[in-house]
């Protein structure tokens, strides 16, 4: 059976109710547009799961055009009641930063990747915000975006040799480990993987910045929380403690540090 068959229901009912709606909010947007913005975004991401599932790339480019039909009304909501909207902002930004990363990286897109940035950036601003009043709902979201915006930043770094772009990626990366650092504190279990890649993805950083001295001790920490956590969970961690290990050794190779 294709694994189109799960979603042929929800997209009848998901198109039936979008239609709906989007005719109650042509009478009355003021009461019907938070509705149309929230089945807006959930129908985009459950066309983002599709194609992702199925490598049908026209479902990808039809969730940008939901998800950019929802942002103008997300952006109006929250700048009538931020206390109230602004999560809904973040979390419409959220997808389309995450879907235009995937188009982009897909088709080596440099417009898209802009794009990505851009929604990500904006994100951040938002979700340091949304941490403040609700720092366990929102702390471990912001970290995958600064990590998600500190990556390209990177990455961009890397492919140019321009170091504004590491300056930029380091910012982002610093922020999420000390939000990482503090979170793990308080749940070791959920948190420690996260750590372990932040600490790992700072060293590649600095390492290919040529600040050797301060990549190594990064190096250290995070391949002995990697190692801790594989001897815990075998099946989950022992593939990913492999991966560390090969760039630790990478590191070793580049900076000449040995690392354990």
């Amino acid at each position: 059976r294709s694994t189109l068959f799960p979603y042929t229901t929800l997209f009848r009912s998901r198109d039936e109710a979008l239609a709906l709606v989007r005719q109650l909010n042509d009478n009355d947007p003021f009461i019907y547009a938070p509705a149309l913005g929230e089945i807006l975004c959930n129908t985009g991401n459950l066309y983002i799961s599709m194609g992702m599932a199925n490598q049908d790339f026209s479902k990808l480019k039809e969730s940008e055009q939901l998800l950019n039909e929802a942002l103008p009304i997300h952006r109006s909501l929250a700048q009538r009641e931020p206390e109230r909207y602004e999560q809904s902002l973040f979390g419409n930004l959220t997808l389309l930063g995450n879907l235009y990363q995937t188009i982009g990286s897909l088709t080596q897109n440099e417009e898209y990747l802009t794009q990505s940035e851009q929604a990500f950036e904006e994100t951040i601003e938002i979700g340091r915000r949304l941490a403040e009043i609700y720092p366990e709902m929102y702390e471990p979201h912001l970290i995958n975006t600064l990590l998600s915006l500190g990556k390209m930043y990177y990455a961009h770094g890397s492919q140019s040799h321009d170091t504004t772009y590491f300056q930029k990626s380091e910012k982002l990366f610093i922020e999420s480990l000390e939000t990482g650092r503090r979170l793990v504190q308080g749940n070791p279990q959920v948190f420690e993987n996260g750590l372990a890649e932040n600490l790992l993805l700072y060293g590649n950083l600095l390492r290919d910045w040529g600040k050797c001295d301060q990549s190594g001790p990064l190096f250290d920490e995070g391949l002995s929380l990697r190692r801790r956590l594989a001897i815990e969970n075998p099946a989950q961690n022992e593939l990913v403690l492999a991966e560390a290990l090969c760039n630790a050794a990478q590191n070793e190779a580049q900076c000449g540090q040995k690392q354990e």
